[in-house]
């Protein structure tokens, strides 16, 4: 775990900020996406898989490791994008050059695209591995299972103990795993999500069903 010092104005308040660095993970300029992408590859591993299917918009960080990872061990990647969600970006530039098959769809297909996508690769001998968008599901959620076992190691360690962990929420498996981590520890502090992309309301729902789905499979 990295640490950054608090600021001043933390200090006099006599509170203290400390910065896990996901950002340096080393591949892909790290991130969530990264930790979860190197259990998605391990899983491809695991079978006789040959390439990869996934979804994501243009600006996708999540798309972008996905498609660096394909790169990086020669083998294709192909991309379900919304035509909605579809501009050029840093990360779409990367993706392409990457060399990452992309289809663009209305975000009303994405379903039927991704399945028909997924019988085609099958009928012509491939054996595609799905990574839902995101990095959502059961392994995404483990990645984040294991990055709170990581906080509460450090914590016992430096005899220190967080009253609040914070971090940018999307799809809902980050969340998801820093809480099923602390249920599986008992951990104290509060897990405090800031949505990036979804309401309240919607948010939380999705959270807890990757939470409840995580304990019926572990």
């Amino acid at each position: 775990m990295e640490i950054d010092l608090s600021s001043s104005i933390i200090q006099k308040l006599d509170d203290h900020l400390w910065i896990k660095r996901e950002d340096l993970i080393p591949f892909s300029f790290g991130g969530n996406k990264a930790r979860k992408a190197i259990l998605f590859f391990e899983d491809f591993d695991k079978g006789n898989y040959d390439c990869v299917v996934t979804y994501g918009s243009s600006s996708s960080n999540h798309c972008r490791v996905i498609a660096n990872i394909c790169a990086a061990r020669g083998i294709d990647c192909f991309i379900v994008s919304p035509l909605e969600k579809s501009r050029v970006s840093s990360n779409s530039k990367l993706i392409n050059l990457f060399k990452a098959k992309i289809t663009v769809v209305p975000v009303e297909q994405v379903h039927s695209c991704i399945e028909n996508l997924l019988l085609s690769l099958s009928k012509e001998g491939k054996k595609p591995y799905f990574i839902q968008g995101g990095g959502h599901g059961n392994i995404g959620t483990q990645a984040y299972v294991d990055c709170y076992n990581e906080i509460a190691l450090w914590e016992n360690q430096n005899n220190i103990s967080f009253d609040y962990i914070f971090f940018a929420s999307g799809t809902g498996t980050t969340q998801a795993g820093l809480v099923c981590g602390s249920i599986l520890k008992a951990g104290k502090e509060q897990i405090i999500g800031i949505s990036i992309a979804r309401k309240k309301d919607y948010g939380r729902k999705v959270i807890l069903e990757s939470i409840k789905e995580y304990f019926r499979k572990n």
